[in-house]
């Protein structure tokens, strides 16, 4: 893993080191370390304090006549990548997620030429990669997922009235308490977004149950989806798997 790591880490300042990258970074309002481009990507998408300063970095862009699509947010993961890099070879973390994390670092650094939509300051896929980079979530393939302090309390209303009494009896006798917990997401960012595919999301919870078994605070795995529905199946046979032994079975 640590050649990997180093590997990434200078994939990483390579591409920061070319145009428009490296043209990004003499703006005026770019973030002058990289601990300040970290903290300001920690704070996307959730604090508009951050999101209204990339937002102005991106003007500014355009003002002084930069023209290659999201090289602002391009330059902004790429910096941020630099500084969990070195501390991931120590991390609780298990080497297959570490591996998904060096993955994406890489691609996000050898693709500079290539137009990516998900890059998009405002889309739900830029949002997901500003949390994995800085280890807000962990990206495990087909899925992502993040650490809940706890479990929200409006879950309980969720629940049908009949499945209550086991829902309490599991939270009081099974998990023992209600955080922290796992809460597995479908990942922007793996490499084959078109299909959802059983034996990915295996895989991917795989990866997430080594991460569990050294992390022994966590109390269990919570998650709620459309997909989880049963007009799924009906209406997309190919994802009928979900509920017949998936998602479902883990959730």
């Amino acid at each position: 893993m640590a050649d990997e790591i180093e590997s990434s880490a200078e994939l990483c300042r390579a591409a920061l080191a070319t145009d428009p990258l490296a043209s990004v970074g003499q703006l005026r309002l770019a973030p002058q370390s990289l601990q300040g481009c970290f903290d300001l990507v920690f704070g996307i998408p959730h604090d508009p304090r951050c999101m209204e300063v990339v937002r102005r970095l991106k003007r500014d862009a355009v003002e002084r006549g930069h023209s290659v699509p999201f090289a602002v947010e391009r330059f902004l993961a790429l910096q941020a990548y630099v500084v969990p890099l070195p501390r991931l070879l120590k991390m609780p973390v298990p080497d297959s997620i570490k591996r998904q994390f060096c993955i994406t670092c890489r691609h996000i650094a050898s693709t500079l030429q290539r137009p990516d939509e998900r890059l998009a300051l405002e889309s739900a896929a830029f949002a997901e990669l500003a949390q994995i980079v800085t280890l807000r979530r962990f990206h495990v393939g087909q899925c992502s997922f993040d650490v809940m302090r706890r479990m929200p309390p409006s879950w309980l209303l969720m629940a049908h009235p009949f499945d209550l009494p086991g829902f309490l009896s599991e939270l009081c006798f099974g998990m023992r308490g209600v955080g922290p917990v796992v809460k597995p997401h479908i990942n922007h960012w793996w490499a084959n977004q078109i299909v959802l595919l059983k034996r990915e999301h295996e895989r991917a919870i795989w990866r997430i149950a080594q991460f569990v078994q050294e992390q022994p605070a966590i109390k269990g795995l919570v998650s709620s989806s459309w997909l989880y529905g049963v007009a799924t199946g009906e209406e997309s046979p190919h994802l009928a798997w979900i509920m017949r032994g998936g998602l479902a079975d883990v959730a």
